[in-house]
């Protein structure tokens, strides 16, 4: 049985795995799929989109740094690519709009 995540630290997981930008709907809908996450909510992907907008709000406001970045319109990847653009790290260097 996978353990229970929550919503951010599945679309980290998912966001690694995969290795490319995804929309948040679809980082809801795989970390339900995959038991990450559970919820009573009517709208989990609503949440997501929250949870991740608010952990790089966090950082900007210079809270603490956040593991995720947004790249258009609910389309979100990982920070830590961002940084190794230039490398083409985690296989999205050449995907991310600026």
């Amino acid at each position: 049985m996978t353990e229970l995540m929550t919503f951010a630290d599945a679309a980290y997981k998912l966001l690694k795995k995969s290795g490319e930008l995804r929309h948040y709907r679809w980082i809801t809908e795989e970390a339900l799929h995959r038991r990450f996450i559970k919820t009573r909510g009517k709208t989990p992907a609503d949440t997501m989109y929250a949870v991740l907008y608010t952990e790089i709000e966090n950082e900007i406001s210079g809270k603490r740094p956040s593991r995720f970045m947004k790249t258009g319109q609910g389309m979100f990847g990982l920070a830590e690519c961002e940084v190794k653009q230039r490398k083409h790290a985690c296989g999205m260097a050449r995907h991310i709009t600026q």
